[in-house]
């Protein structure tokens, strides 16, 4: 089985095939983060181990020193002698926890694969490469929706097309040994593909409009699908950026100030794990929050709301059984319980207020692309992803775009 499409500047091929039988001149190895190659021959990293001797293992050992990495790492490599170059994504480790529920554990770990193959796909259209071969990471292990998946890598390719890239053509292969799950991933990249290529969208006669940048972007992108398994989850997506938005807030207002380095390890990404827990534990106590500001007010009363923490434990349930493609709720069910935790009349008039203060004091949370800071129309705001000693490492979630942003 092998079907090929052109999206933009690229060729992108689905193929049920052994990746090591494509003429390519680029894989990429799903691996732990540890980064020590599997022995096990049924994989890519066993092949890689089997093929190439110690060569990419040395190459590993010297970049990650011996120690493990943070979910989502992304190593390159020599390619032995097969390939140019292997791309690393360490994206899971069995003694990393991105959350104490098993269920919501797993699916934590669709943002590190999403990242990942942002951050690979990325690397490759900059690099002189003319094609890669990848695999669909995550839904075997742990057993997340290969639709979903699909989706998410398909995502992840239209937002590179929109960025320059090198003159030469780029061949993207995504590789499934498994004919029957190939079939899957086939109706997936159609229909995403019909969906990007038409701009129909599916019925919806919601719309939040909260104001705030990075939300009513990203809103967009679900009032313009027509999958009804993919809006939901864009649904839930937003719903995550809703929550992260009120972590912002109460951790700017908070006195002191919470910053990054106080909860969140260096390189851990800040997940819809991390906020929903923060919220719960770090601004239970409101003595310590700032209630200068009426929409601080707002927030901090959601957040000691039983109902509210009830409703995030629900969408939260949605959130799993959405990806990994069981049973869920009826997505009008999902659209209720977001406009009750923003409470939206009181919202907007607090909004209508004090719109020109929501952003002020957010950082380092929440910043504006620095290439743009003069263009004041055309500000795109990321919001964190992880912090090292070094750096702020932000996302803007409509596009996917990545930058980063020296600490003072």
């Amino acid at each position: 089985m092998a079907s090929e499409w052109k999206i933009g500047k690229f060729w992108f091929h689905l193929i049920s095939d052994d990746i090591f039988n494509l003429d390519v001149e680029s894989i990429v190895n799903s691996e732990q983060t540890d980064f020590v190659l599997s022995t096990n021959m049924h994989t890519i990293s066993g092949q890689i181990k089997c093929r190439y001797g110690n060569l990419i293992q040395r190459e590993l050992d010297a970049q990650t020193k011996g120690e493990r990495q943070a979910p989502g790492t992304v190593i390159k490599t020599s390619g032995g002698a097969d390939f140019k170059t292997i791309y690393h994504a360490g994206f899971h480790d069995p003694f990393v926890v991105l959350d104490s529920d098993e269920d919501t554990n797993q699916t934590e770990y669709l943002t590190v694969i999403r990242n990942c193959y942002r951050e690979i796909l990325g690397a490759f259209s900059s690099s002189s490469l003319s094609s890669i071969a990848l695999p669909l990471i995550g839904s075997g292990l742990f057993h997340l929706s290969p639709k979903l998946v699909t989706y998410e890598f398909i995502d992840q390719v239209i937002h590179l097309n929109a960025k320059p890239n090198t003159n030469c053509e780029k061949h993207i292969w995504l590789v499934e040994q498994d004919e029957k799950k190939a079939t899957i991933l086939l109706d997936a990249i159609v229909q995403r593909l019909l969906e990007h290529a038409s701009g129909n969208a599916a019925h919806v006669d919601f719309h939040f409009d909260l104001g705030i940048n990075f939300l009513d972007l990203f809103e967009k992108k679900f009032i313009a699908t027509s999958d009804k398994h993919w809006l939901k989850w864009l649904v839930v997506r937003y719903f995550e950026l809703v929550v992260g938005y009120t972590f912002f807030t109460l951790a700017c207002y908070r006195v002191p100030k919470l910053l990054p380095q106080d909860i969140l390890n260096s390189n851990q990404h800040a997940t819809f794990g991390f906020y929903r827990r923060s919220l719960k534990t770090c601004f239970q106590d409101v003595e310590h929050v700032d209630f200068s500001n009426q929409h601080v007010n707002h927030l901090s009363r959601n957040i000691t709301n039983l109902e509210i923490i009830n409703i995030i434990d629900r969408v939260n349930n949605d959130r799993n059984n959405i990806a990994h493609g069981r049973e869920n709720r009826d997505i009008d069910l999902i659209i209720n319980d977001i406009k009750s935790f923003i409470n939206i009349s009181e919202w907007e008039s607090i909004f209508d207020a004090q719109a020109l203060q929501l952003f002020d004091g957010l950082d380092p949370w929440v910043q504006y692309e620095p290439q743009r800071l003069l263009v004041m129309d055309l500000r795109e705001v990321g919001i964190l992803d992880k912090w090292n000693a070094h750096e702020y490492f932000y996302i803007i979630p409509h596009s996917g775009e990545y930058f980063s942003i020296l600490q003072a």
